[in-house]
Parts: structure tokens; C-alpha cells; sequence
């Protein structure tokens, strides 16, 4: 955020290096100069001094007969003539060296290696519904350090799922190995039945609506955000009903253009809650089989979460909500809670059942309601 430096202090700290990276620019940009004010002048020397030493020379021949003036004056013109390509040509790699440079970073991105997508036969239409997704025995680590580790889990059309564990048990790892943006060290994740590798990655891709904590607001207006990566075009009265749904259309309607508005860079202009309801509003309009609500409505109050978790659960009782939060009151009436401590899945059930069985869960459940009273 441009408020980051202010708010921290850090204003001479990010004016020195920004000084000292300018400053280091100028330098590298005046030694370029200076060899190229060297060259450029070395390169117009040698091509005049082969021009004199070709017409002493030449001159020489003609005065003893061994050359015709004819012939020195077609070489010189030939000379000439031959000089200019030179020239651009010692002209064009100085160029290219700068350009080079220039787009070092262009061609870094470029070259970067794309997900592997496994082109299959299998098509995710031919998968019949009520679909039912599944890991089995999964097991994540980043290089040798495991994250996750025998994980078994079910998300069945129509569920309310809820995954809760402290901060930093690998509830939005569990997430990213489902939606096939991380890799599974060891286990298999299912589709009815169906492995996950067999389907093809963009395919498998549209099975999922993500809200997540972390701002996928981009520049441009409201409506460029909702139909980002939208495979259609949604009717106006889809777009309000989105809207209405995200508790936002109050709020967009009385702004002088709109879902037309720009909103800046990330969303620069919108508030925190208006950033995750927009998601929201989003994840509706691409009808997924699978809402995924990663801490989603952290910034909100809690009676706008409630009326927007109360919409998605009747506009989306045939499909499947899985919720990663810390609020009572997202978990409390989930169809099943998984429970994470210590890398595993410590036990899953309802809010109550955990409850009578897990002292582990009573405490986190504790110290929530401890928080709740904290922040009142």
C-alpha cells in the first residue's frame, strides 16, 4: 500500500534505497556514455584515416604509373560506400547491447516454465454430478519439510464444509492441493472416482469459485472485476443479483458511473470489505461447483457476514461451500468441521461433536470466543 512506508516509519528507509538505486542507474547510464563517446569518435578516426592513407597511397601508385586515376577514384567510391554499412553495423551492436540489458528481465519472465498441463481425453462434462471431491492419504512438503501429512478428506455437492486449525496448520495448503496449484507429494485427489491428474488442468480449474483473503482485486472498473475470467457474458440483471447477493449493490449504485467506476490499482479506492465482497460478487458469477471462502470475509462486520453467508447457502444449496475462517459463526453451522493440529486432521464432525471429542478444538474454540470479547 502507498500508506506501507508512512505508517511504518520507513520513509527515509525507502527514500535511501530508492536514491541509492537511481544513483546507480545514473552511474551505469554515464559509463555507457563515456565508452560510447570513446568508440564513436575511435570508429570515425580509423574510417578517415583509411580514407587518407587509401588516397597517399593510391596517389603514390598514380604518379608511378602502376595505377590509373580511374581506378583509384572508383576504389575510393567503393570505399565510400563501404564505410557507411560499418558504421551501422558497429552502431547496431551498441544498440542491441543496450536493448539487451533493457529487456533482461522481459526475457526472465518469459522463459519462466508454465504448470505442466496434462492434455487428457477425458472431459470434465462426461464427470456426472452430484460430484463428490476427495484427497486420499495426501501428504505436501516444501522441499523435505512436511506441511501436510496423510490427509483424508470429502466435499460432497450440497455440504457445508468448514477447515479450521491455528495459523499456519496448512488450512489454505489443503486448498491449493485441491485447485491443483501446488503438487501432492504422496496421495491421490479424487473427482467422483475419477483422478485428478486424468482431467485437464483449465477444466478442472473452472470446477472452483476462490474468495481469498488476499486482495485478486485488479486496476480497471467494477465490471472488468466481475467478469474476470468469466467464459461468458452475464446479464445485467445477473450482475445485480451478484451484487445484492455480496451486500455491494447499495453501495455501487449511488457511485456516479457505476460497476463503471474505476476502482485504481488493486483496488486502491475500495475498502477492505468491499475488496472481499467484489470477490465475492465474482465467485457467483462464475457458477463453480465449488465456492471456496479463504477467510473471505475477515474484513467484514459480522452482520454483513452473516447476511451474505445466509444468501450463498440458498443460492448455492446444490453446490458445494468451503469455508477456511477463524469466526464462531462460520464454523458453528458447518455440515462438517476439519479440525487441523499438527499437521494431520486431528478429527472432523459438527461444531458439537468436536466439542465432546477434541479438548484441542474446545480450547481453540475458547480462545476465539476470548478474541471475539477482546475486539468488542
Amino acid at each position: 500500500m502507498l500508506d506501507g512506508p508512512k505508517l511504518n516509519n520507513a520513509e527515509n528507509y525507502v527514500y535511501n534505497n530508492f536514491k541509492q538505486e537511481v544513483n546507480n542507474l545514473f552511474s551505469l547510464s554515464v559509463k555507457a556514455d563515456k565508452v560510447f563517446s570513446i568508440t564513436q569518435p575511435l570508429q570515425r578516426l580509423f574510417a578517415i584515416t583509411l580514407i587518407i592513407v587509401v588516397i597517399i597511397y593510391g596517389g603514390f601508385r598514380v604518379s608511378q604509373g602502376t595505377l590509373t586515376t580511374g581506378t583509384l577514384i572508383s576504389f575510393m567510391i567503393f570505399l565510400l560506400q563501404l564505410i557507411g554499412p560499418i558504421n551501422n553495423v558497429a552502431d547496431f551492436y551498441n544498440n542491441y547491447m543496450n536493448a539487451k540489458g533493457s529487456t533482461e528481465k522481459i526475457f526472465s519472465i518469459l522463459n519462466t516454465k508454465t504448470e505442466k498441463n496434462k492434455l487428457s481425453n477425458l472431459d470434465i462434462h462426461s464427470v456426472s454430478k452430484p460430484f463428490t471431491l476427495s484427497l486420499k492419504n495426501a501428504t505436501f512438503a516444501y522441499s523435505e519439510t512436511i506441511i501436510l501429512k496423510n490427509i483424508n478428506m470429502c466435499f460432497k455437492s450440497g455440504e457445508n464444509i468448514a477447515i479450521v486449525g491455528a495459523t499456519g496448520s496448512g488450512k489454505s495448503t489443503i486448498i491449493n492441493l485441491i485447485t491443483r496449484l501446488y503438487p501432492l507429494k504422496e496421495g491421490m485427489l479424487f473427482l467422483n472416482q475419477k483422478d485428478a491428474l486424468e482431467i485437464n488442468l483449465y477444466d478442472w480449474r473452472s470446477l472452483f469459485g476462490v474468495v481469498s483473503q488476499e486482495n485478486t482485486i485488479f486496476s480497471g472498473s467494477i465490471l472488468d472485476n466481475l467478469i474476470f475470467g468469466l467464459n461468458y457474458k452475464p446479464s445485467e440483471e445477473k450482475i445485480e443479483k451478484a451484487l445484492k447477493i455480496a451486500n455491494l449493490y447499495t453501495e455501487i449504485k449511488h457511485l456516479s458511473k457505476g460497476v463503471y467506476t474505476l476502482i485504481g490499482e488493486r483496488g486502491m479506492k475500495l475498502s477492505g470489505g468491499q475488496r472481499q465482497r467484489l470477490q465475492i460478487a465474482r465467485a457467483y458469477l462464475k457458477d463453480a461447483d465449488f465456492l471456496i471462502l479463504d477467510e473471505a470475509t475477515s474484513s467484514l462486520d459480522s452482520n454483513t457476514e452473516k447476511g451474505i453467508i445466509d444468501n450463498l447457502k440458498t443460492i448455492m444449496k446444490d453446490k458445494t461451500i468451503i469455508s477456511i475462517a477463524h469466526r464462531l459463526s462460520t464454523i458453528v453451522d458447518a455440515d462438517r468441521i476439519y479440525f487441523i493440529e499438527n499437521k494431520v486432521i486431528k478429527d472432523f464432525g459438527t461444531h458439537f461433536d468436536l466439542l465432546k471429542r477434541v479438548p484441542e478444538y474446545r480450547k481453540y474454540i475458547k480462545e476465539q470466543i476470548i478474541k471475539v470479547e477482546e475486539d468488542i
